[in-house]
């Protein structure tokens, strides 16, 4: 009984068990004049480049690659894009592993950025969000919030009260 316990626990604790990974994240699209950038939701470290308004073939743009370990679950060891944004002329892309990319426009060259922090990035984020008025070009414009009910009337003969035009 004691050979078969201890045989029982060799041979369990030669088996790996992989925790199950969470769900995929979703990173939002990225517009650069008329290109999107979607992230693959199919492939790891793939962005998917749709050029103009016709629907077409999306082309596929490799950000970085996954090398799987033969032995343990492939879903596990996947690693995909959990964040990207247009900063200037350049797509910035980050992986689940924080490790940081960037694409620039022009020629589509990809490089991984070790010179770049994640506070570094996030605050290129920040500093390059969109504001609600300016449609996603950067353009700067002013947004104001007025309550139109109190404000005085330009017309003197008209009257500041709402309840004056109700019949």
């Amino acid at each position: 009984m004691r050979s078969l316990l201890t045989i029982l626990a060799l041979i369990l604790s030669t088996l790996s068990v992989d925790a199950k990974r969470g769900a995929k994240p979703n990173p939002e699209t990225a517009t650069f004049g008329d290109v999107e950038f979607i992230s693959s939701s199919e492939e790891c470290g793939i962005v998917l480049v749709k050029r103009g308004a016709a629907p077409r073939k999306l082309e596929k743009q490799r950000i970085y690659r996954v090398r799987y370990n033969p032995f343990k679950e492939r879903d596990v060891q996947d690693v995909w894009i959990a964040d990207m944004f247009i900063a200037g002329d350049t797509l910035w892309i980050r992986d689940e592993l924080n490790r940081i990319y960037s694409m620039t426009m022009k020629t589509f060259s990809v490089s991984q950025r070790k010179d770049v922090s994640m506070d570094d990035l996030q605050k290129l984020k920040r500093k390059t969000a969109a504001n609600k008025t300016d449609a996603g070009n950067g353009s700067n414009g002013i947004c104001r919030v007025i309550d139109a009910a109190r404000s005085p009337s330009p017309d003197p003969r008209r009257s500041a009260n709402p309840q004056a035009y109700q019949s």
